[in-house]
């Protein structure tokens, strides 16, 4: 994401006091939204599962995170504002249940393990060290990455990397699941929501989808 976005971003999470990662699950929903067509979509976030008082995290060793259901109920007249924080309040209401063990989700929707209870999920990260120390990569070994890569139980995996005034954005799908471009296409529509989102957070939903479908036929 270009900085001055993420600059942005930053600067109005904290003015609504929302989180940076309410704006990008807002964008992955209004993505799913405008591809489907449903006034419900379904997409899975990450929780750390070190938030609840049930489990003393300062004695634990090992990775407590969970990959919990979102359901987001898109409607075109509502404000995004007001629309945000219905989203927070509602994320942290499942946070509240993020020690749920995956194999009770399955028991309580019905569904057969195998099957996925959602195709794509979002992945926040935080890393302020990391342009040191791809600094450090380039002076010392006289190189720069040049691609993230990561496996992924989900068809579908979004990652929005935090480093320092940066944020990347990465998709990691399965190979051959989709024709070729159709990830990077998903990825820039992704990213264009979310600047949206921070550029005019007064308008609806529907006047925001609206001018990203004017945009995308002027892309065709």
């Amino acid at each position: 994401m270009p900085d001055a976005t993420t600059a942005a971003l930053a600067a109005l999470a904290k003015e609504y006091e929302l989180t940076p990662f309410t704006f990008l699950q807002a964008a992955w929903a209004l993505s799913l939204y405008a591809e489907s067509g449903a006034p419900d979509v379904v997409f899975g976030a990450v929780f750390s599962g070190r938030g609840s008082s049930l489990v003393d995290v300062d004695r634990g060793v090992g990775q407590f995170f969970n990959i919990l259901p979102v359901r987001v109920h898109v409607d075109p007249d509502a404000k995004v504002r007001e629309w945000l924080n219905a989203l927070q309040d509602k994320v942290g209401e499942i946070a509240r249940h993020e020690h749920v063990p995956v194999r009770r989700l399955y028991e309580w929707a019905g569904r057969a393990r195998e099957e996925f209870l959602f195709d794509s999920y979002l992945v926040n990260e935080t890393f302020p060290e990391l342009p040191s120390l791809f600094g450090r990569f380039g002076d010392e070994l006289g190189a720069e990455p040049v691609e993230f890569i990561n496996q992924t139980e989900h068809p579908l995996r979004i990652e929005a990397i935090f480093m320092d005034s940066h944020l990347v954005l990465n998709l990691n799908s399965y190979s051959g699941d989709a024709p070729p471009g159709r990830g990077r296409a998903r990825l820039d529509a992704f990213a264009r929501l979310l600047a949206d989102l921070v550029a005019d957070p007064d308008r609806t939903l529907g006047a925001l989808l609206a001018d990203a479908g004017r945009r995308a036929e002027v892309a065709r």
